[in-house]
């Protein structure tokens, strides 16, 4: 794993998140992507992303420990996040509902929707940070009630999709069909 200490030793570092994990962003066969080291409890992203694909999730490919810790190779996001960008467009709308309906259909909680983990990459909406993901097979690693996390949305991905439309974006007609 000589490679991650030399993407570390790098410190092209991405953000600060000092709870979670730390992120770093380097460049392989002329694409940019992320490390991302979890630091302080272990979680099921590295179980669950792999399983998912979708035009509006986070790529991920590859997962594996480093000196204990769980790593992720992701792709690298360069935009806005919904609070930042301050609005939805219908199609980005749209888009968040499609990644609602995938993640149910393949047995996925997120439990963390929230803006700043819906990123806006030329028009089109990712979900990133799958921390907290759990499916039936990747039960939750830690309990909810320790963690102090998005009070404002909630862990109910629908009730929190839900407040992320109503605050920024558009009540679209299938939406208000499924209701």
């Amino acid at each position: 794993m000589n490679w991650i200490q030399k993407i570390i030793d790098s410190n092209d570092r991405l953000g600060d998140s000092p709870q979670q994990a730390d992120i770093y962003k380097f460049k392989l066969n002329n694409e940019w992507l992320v490390l991302k080291i979890y630091r302080m409890w272990e979680n099921n992203a590295s179980m669950i992303l792999p399983l998912l694909d979708h035009p509006n999730i986070c790529k991920c490919y590859g997962t594996g420990r480093y000196k204990n810790r769980e790593w992720l190779i992701l792709e690298y996001l360069e935009g806005q996040n919904v609070d930042q960008q301050g609005f939805l467009t219908e199609e980005q709308t749209q888009q968040l509902c499609s990644i609602l309906a995938y993640l149910k259909e393949k047995g996925v909680k997120h439990h963390e929707f929230k803006p700043e983990h819906l990123i806006i990459v030329n028009g089109v909406l990712k979900l990133i940070d799958f921390g907290m993901a759990s499916t039936p097979e990747y039960p939750l690693k830690v309990s909810m009630q320790n963690l102090e996390i998005n009070k404002e949305y909630g862990t109910d991905d629908d009730e929190a999709v839900q407040k992320i439309i109503k605050k920024y974006g558009l009540l679209i007609a299938s939406l208000k069909k499924e209701n």
